[in-house]
């Protein structure tokens, strides 16, 4: 049976930008930086107990090594999601409550309306009820056309995942 959620966290390596905010976006505590040595991103899985998620084969290789969690991935970002569930045993969906900011990884709170008026365009404010305030960085979200994009993303991994099994 598969999991909702799970407590599992990532780092990323520099190849995987991309991935990394959709699993932020997703609920997942996932490191990411632009620039970091290996050593550093090994260090990081050591310490936090975080598994490595790379597209870099001699990292990959490193990280097994030395006993840490790691897992290897190429190709689409879409592909590379149904393998990690297949491997988490876990199930995608999409919470906003769960969610994390894309860009610096923290926790997102529900924002009130009023408060953000002046910071969005006025048509994303008409036509929004619900807003998120990153607790760090400050970056309002809300659910745009990008979330139906994510909800599809979601249904497409899941299939794929109970279609393999």
């Amino acid at each position: 049976m598969q999991r909702r959620y799970s407590n599992v966290k990532f780092v990323i390596d520099s190849m995987l930008g991309t991935l990394a905010r959709k699993l932020r976006i997703f609920g997942f505590d996932s490191l990411y930086y632009n620039h970091i040595e290996d050593n550093d991103l090994l260090s990081i899985c050591r310490e936090e107990g975080r598994v490595l998620l790379t597209s870099d084969k001699e990292l990959f290789k490193r990280a097994m090594k030395e006993n840490l969690r790691a897992i290897f991935t190429e190709g689409r970002d879409e592909d590379t999601l149904v393998k990690l569930l297949k491997l988490l045993d876990i199930r995608l969906e999409l919470d906003m409550n769960r969610s994390r900011c894309p860009l610096c990884n923290s926790t997102l709170i529900i924002n009130e309306r009023e408060d953000i008026k002046e910071v969005v365009p006025k048509n994303v404010y008409n036509n929004n009820k619900l807003f998120y305030l990153c607790v760090n960085c400050n970056k309002v979200y809300w659910e745009g056309s990008h979330i139906r994009k994510m909800q599809e993303l979601i249904k497409r991994v899941n299939v794929k995942v109970a279609n393999s099994r």
